[in-house]
């Protein structure tokens, strides 16, 4: 009954959906079993019925940008300011309209429905029945775990990557100046869609490029001014903040920062942390806890620092060896997928900003589908989005590897978009003519 009442999708989608609603269901049962039955809490229960730390993102900064522009907007409210300077404008100025919270949930409910009637309008222009793509987007819209964090955090991100993914359609479609500049506002706000700029020098475009660095230095800097008292101070602040990130969360070993880090340098905190236990006895006093505790941060913070010269050198070196020949599609499904799995601490509402490509990634099969060609690795690259984008709360033991599934779902997605061009005459390219697909 599904298969012929889905006729009209695409087998690889519907092998998504399939997997999105099975995911979807064990981890709402197991969450419900082990909130009303086992009454086990945070963190193993559904966000819906816990009902903890709700849009905390968004509200923490409440007291402080009612100081917007004075000094008082950089004194101790609990914690520095731990974004870049052109967030604080962001806040201060979101601050200054009432009630301002209901409407940026507004804005973001409307802008996930306006992306969903996108992307089922240009599947039912390929073909796809309405209702079958009407599903299908309903499906992904609802049972998406990315977005579900974003909700709960109320984070700033989705105007990241409401920025980044305009900035990126701009650019595939030779519109580089704007492309460049709506890229390099999104990395002021949050640096890694800085990565994407890499999309112009695989076009030639150097001279938007150079304007996308441009542009995003006058921004960081004019919001420094803007923050004040001056450039100097508010850029020591915003150092004060990277600092406290650092500590806070990017060599924290806290469950409630690991269960939410996709991060590649999660799974080597863990490695590390649990290396550094089996070799160093039990502490038996308080006195041996801050000793063993001091030991492993002091670890974390040298591994960190390797990290950092690895991960710049990797991502480096794959996108000038490898991903800059690739088709356009799998340079941004691979470059956005590095952006968010490379930096230390990547929060998992940043996948968000891998909805776009995935959006391109649906109409790119359902063309070829309906060409009769077969596309190898396709399959192979939906299973990495689902892995990505699935619910997994019942993945929780000791340190949560959800977040390591998440890790594992972006490492297969970079390897399988290096692997398996994805050529689209969508964006000006050459489709290889495989043989056709099978009945």
């Amino acid at each position: 009954m599904i298969e012929r009442f889905f006729r009209t999708l695409p087998p690889v989608l519907r092998r998504f959906w399939l997997w999105t609603l099975a995911t979807t269901a064990g981890s709402a049962v197991y969450s419900v079993a082990m909130t009303f039955v086992f009454h086990a809490g945070y963190p193993y229960a559904l966000p819906p019925f816990t009902g903890e730390d709700y849009f905390f993102d968004f509200t923490v900064y409440h007291e402080r940008s009612l100081h917007f522009r004075t000094p008082a907007f950089w004194d101790a409210f609990g914690y520095p300011f731990t974004y870049p300077a052109p967030l604080g404008l962001v806040y201060g100025l979101l601050y200054k309209v009432p009630h301002v919270l209901r409407y940026y949930l507004l804005f973001y409910v409307l802008l996930c429905l306006g992306g969903a009637w996108l992307l089922a309008r240009a599947l039912t222009r390929r073909g796809v029945s309405q209702t079958a793509a009407v599903l299908f987007t309903a499906t992904v819209l609802l049972c998406s775990y990315p977005l579900l964090a974003l909700f709960r955090a109320g984070n700033t991100e989705g105007l990241v990557a409401l920025l980044a993914g305009a900035g990126i359609y701009a650019v595939l479609r030779d519109r580089c100046w704007l492309g460049a500049t709506l890229i390099a506002v999104a990395g002021t706000m949050k640096i890694f869609p800085f990565i994407l700029l890499a999309l112009l020098l695989s076009k030639r475009r150097y001279r938007e490029f150079v304007w996308g660095l441009v542009v995003a230095g006058v921004v960081s800097v004019s919001s420094l001014a803007v923050l004040g008292p001056s450039i100097t101070i508010a850029q020591r602040h915003i150092e004060d903040g990277i600092v406290y990130v650092r500590q806070a969360f990017i060599l924290s070993l806290s469950t409630q920062v690991m269960e939410v880090s996709h991060s590649l340098f999660t799974p080597l905190k863990i490695v590390v942390a649990l290396l550094y236990r089996h070799w160093h006895r039990v502490p038996t006093t308080h006195a041996e806890w801050l000793a063993r505790s001091a030991g492993e941060q002091g670890v974390l913070g040298t591994v960190f620092t390797v990290y950092l010269v690895c991960a710049a050198v990797l991502g480096i070196a794959l996108y000038f060896g490898w991903i800059r020949r690739l088709p356009m599609l799998n340079q941004l499904l691979a470059l956005t997928a590095l952006a968010v799995l490379l930096p230390p601490l990547s929060v998992d509402y940043a996948l968000v900003h891998l909805l776009f490509p995935f959006a391109l990634l649906c109409l790119y099969a359902t063309d070829r589908w309906r060409s009769g060609l077969r596309t190898p690795g396709l399959v192979a690259c939906f299973a990495s989005v689902a892995l990505i984008f699935s619910y997994q709360t019942y993945l929780v033991w000791r340190f949560y590897f959800a977040s390591c599934v998440r890790t594992l779902g972006l490492v297969m997605l970079v390897a399988v978009a290096m692997r398996f061009p994805f050529r689209w005459t969508w964006m000006g390219e050459a489709e290889t003519m495989e043989q056709p697909s099978l009945p």
